[in-house]
């Protein structure tokens, strides 16, 4: 949910960092200072926060909409989502900014798989019910 509240605070602004050419080499991986999309930042954010509420109801800690076998396919489908770019982020590495490969290296993509390993646990406990 934290990281989804980031990406819309990062569609308007580079807070925490200083200033837009710092945000690009740490977070976007570039060294042009150029912010991504504000309308895609949001979808992104819009989608971290959407799987952030999917999880709490697969996990019945919120109460559900929508049928059951639907949630279910979200869980699963937002466990390959996170795995996908947790494993394909380090081919993200090559030719981006040293600031963002050493964070991507050993924060951003083992932070994906573990949350995709997080969320498969959490679709495969919801699939034995």
């Amino acid at each position: 949910m934290a990281i989804g509240l980031l990406h819309f605070i990062w569609a308007f602004s580079p807070w925490p960092m200083k200033d837009a050419i710092t945000f690009t080499k740490t977070i976007g991986g570039s060294d042009d200072g150029e912010m991504p999309p504000g309308p895609s930042t949001v979808l992104v954010g819009l989608a971290l926060v959407g799987g952030a509420v999917l999880t709490l109801m697969v996990n019945e800690s919120i109460p559900a909409i929508g049928p059951d076998w639907l949630r279910l396919v979200g869980m699963y489908g937002l466990t390959v989502v996170l795995l996908a770019r947790g494993l394909g982020g380090y081919f993200m590495n090559s030719g981006a900014a040293s600031e963002f490969q050493r964070l991507n290296t050993f924060l951003y993509s083992p932070l994906c798989v573990a949350l995709a390993a997080l969320s498969g646990t959490v679709a495969v406990a919801a699939s034995r019910r």
